[in-house]
């Protein structure tokens, strides 16, 4: 991903606030949205300084001779790109549930989740890191599965074993982010602007 040419992810505002009666209701719907649109931003510099592990590569960074605090920044960065956009989906989720937000911004919202609601199973991998390296679910119940993925890279995808045994990956790209910008911009337009 090119770093110079990240503004073609930016979220645009057709106004300065949000339209309607309810200004306490407008209000808080704009400042949601600003707080997804912030998330939006940490995933896309998070995905713009992750390094694709390939076959092509391998070798490379195997001879860097990386240490160990270089060779967890990839963790670092597809860890805040899988959290920013998890995070996305909870605030959408609120917008949804408690902001009256239109007929059309609740379909987006809708699809948004279907598109990354996966991402809550690694979120919840990531966060209790402690239960899943042992095999364990929330319950503290075996996992029923033979083979654990605890942030495997496979190329530019991310992939952890969920509490229910199934493996869930996100693609850390370019394409992902594309994905979710446009759900969010199409949320952004259903409402009225002023």
């Amino acid at each position: 991903m090119n770093p110079n040419n990240l503004s073609r992810f930016d979220l645009n505002f057709p106004g300065n606030w949000i339209a309607g009666d309810d200004r306490d209701l407008a209000f808080e719907t704009f400042q949601l949205l600003k707080i997804v649109k912030d998330q939006l931003l940490r995933a896309v510099v998070s995905c713009s300084l992750f390094q694709p592990i390939s076959e092509k590569n391998i070798r490379k960074r195997l001879d860097e001779h990386l240490s160990e605090y270089e060779a967890c920044l990839n963790s670092i960065y597809a860890t805040t790109f899988v959290l920013s956009l998890d995070t996305i989906a909870k605030l959408l989720h609120t917008l949804r549930r408690n902001l009256e937000p239109p007929t059309q911004a609740r379909d987006f919202v809708d699809r948004y989740q279907e598109q990354f609601g996966q991402l809550k199973y690694i979120r919840d991998s990531i966060m209790h890191i402690e239960d899943r390296g042992r095999g364990k679910d929330r319950n503290q119940e075996n996992i029923p599965a033979s083979f654990f993925v605890l942030g495997v890279y496979v190329e530019n995808r991310y992939e952890f074993t969920g509490e229910d045994g199934n493996r869930y990956s996100v693609e850390i790209s370019e394409n992902t982010l594309l994905a979710a910008r446009k759900v969010i911009q199409d949320i952004i337009n259903a409402y009225k602007w002023e």
